[in-house]
């Protein structure tokens, strides 16, 4: 009987490791790459297999043999502990690591988006409906038939050639979001230039990417004398290690309107898309993406397991500082940036970035806002620093919103304007004194 007990112990062992070994393949949500709970299950059956083949060839040692008698009667203590801190930590309201609901139910992509091999736009009838309905208003009714954050249509009339034109790309500071409407740095720049043709191309929630196509579409039919990047520090970077199409649009029960990332990062910094499910929001708004294992799901909805799992994240903090995947965003902003300039040289226009400073980089520059100014003048783009004049909290919207407000906006637009008559004056930068230009050409 003996035998037979620390036979089954054996193949138990050896089945704990090999699941180890294989969750990446077994439990959905899995991200690959070895993590520490994964490493522990691999010890554990490793040291059972190992244990079980000891005591078989050796037989159990007096002091086991004596500590078996009390095997039952501690495993009992051990359960009705566990048990009553359980209860005691639900009793005094402590959190669970991952939330507790997860659902299944599919989510579905509110109409008014789309992207394709010219990028992502707005789909302007969509639009249209929404704003008439109600869960769009103000700022984000302001779409033209081409899809894009601009109240007036891209078209090229007989007029054009008689006048400057001028392409702005970038996120959501370029659409204009958080700002009055009229009162954004494109709008205050088109206000101050009047003689100016300007189109706002500007689509939040994109990176550099989505720049690159963009003037792809645009820049050939537009032919502007000037292409004006927003490169917000905050997150560009992060948004360029994603695809064009990581995010999904819906509209919650009580109609607001929430955007949620579908894709994650594995350890080699490579995009993986996550199903598009209700419980994708929970876990999204949690910040705990992506989804687990199942295994390590269930351990985190009890308060004992959230606890363990708090503790391994803190010594994952320690061992694995900063960003991981920072090195792979530098380089692929890099490319894109590289791409972008010279996509706007080779049609003759000028390019410059505007470089919009996170919140935390206003005064002093943080990694992020470094890295990009290293990047200019590595890629010789001219580049405009509004830093100097945007004072946090007062030129921003209220945190936690990392937007520029109405002031600040027009403090920015004022800037810009100012440059660009230097620049459309002498076809040149190098009179405005706020442009950087690497190697002083």
């Amino acid at each position: 009987m003996r035998g037979v007990v620390l036979n089954l112990l054996f193949a138990m062992g050896v089945l704990v490791a090999v699941f180890g070994l294989a969750v990446d393949f077994i439990m959905p949500g899995a991200s690959p790459g070895f993590n520490l709970p994964q490493v522990l299950i691999i010890f554990a059956g490793v040291l059972l297999a190992y244990g079980s083949r000891r005591l078989r060839r050796d037989g159990l040692p007096r002091w086991l043999g004596e500590a078996r008698k009390n095997l039952a009667r501690g495993f009992a203590i051990t359960l009705v502990t566990l048990l009553a801190l359980e209860i005691a930590l639900t009793i005094f309201g402590a959190p669970t690591f991952y939330p507790t609901e997860f659902s299944d139910e599919p989510l579905e992509q509110a109409p008014w988006w789309a992207c394709d091999e010219k990028g992502c736009r707005f789909v302007y009838d969509a639009i249209v409906s929404a704003c008439d309905d109600g869960p769009l208003a103000k700022r984000e009714c302001i779409v033209n038939r081409q899809g894009y954050a601009d109240s007036d249509e891209f078209t090229i009339d007989e007029r054009a050639d008689e006048r400057r034109r001028i392409l702005m790309l970038g996120d959501s500071f370029t659409q204009g979001y958080m700002a009055g409407v009229g009162d954004s740095f494109v709008e205050t720049l088109e206000a101050d230039i009047p003689n100016a043709l300007v189109w706002n191309a500007g689509i939040g929630g994109t990176g550099t990417n989505q720049a690159v196509l963009t003037f792809s579409a645009l820049g050939p039919l537009f032919k502007p004398h000037l292409t004006v990047l927003g490169f917000f520090t905050g997150n560009d970077f992060w948004d360029n290690l994603f695809p064009l199409d990581s995010r999904i649009r819906f509209i919650n029960a009580d109609g607001s309107i929430e955007a949620v990332r579908y894709y994650v990062l594995d350890q080699a910094s490579n995009p993986v898309r996550l199903e598009l499910t209700a419980g994708l929001v929970e876990f999204a708004r949690a910040g705990k993406l992506p989804i687990p294992n199942e295994f390590e799901r269930l351990l985190g909805n009890t308060r004992l397991g959230s606890l363990l799992l708090q503790l391994k994240q803190r010594i994952d903090g320690i061992t694995v500082p900063g960003d991981p995947h920072f090195a792979r965003a530098t380089e692929l902003t890099r490319g894109y940036l590289s791409a972008l300039k010279n996509d706007v040289n080779s049609t003759g226009s000028e390019f410059l970035v505007l470089v919009i400073p996170s919140r935390v980089d206003v005064p002093p520059p943080k990694m992020r806002y470094e890295t990009l100014i290293e990047i200019l003048h590595e890629l010789e783009i001219a580049y405009l620093d509004p830093g100097g004049i945007i004072q946090a909290p007062g030129d921003f919207a209220a945190f936690p919103d990392v937007h520029w407000n109405s002031a600040g906006h027009q403090k920015v637009g004022a800037l810009l304007s100012e440059c660009v008559k230097a620049f459309h004056d002498s076809g040149s930068f190098a009179d405005c004194r706020h442009v950087t230009i690497p190697n002083g050409r």
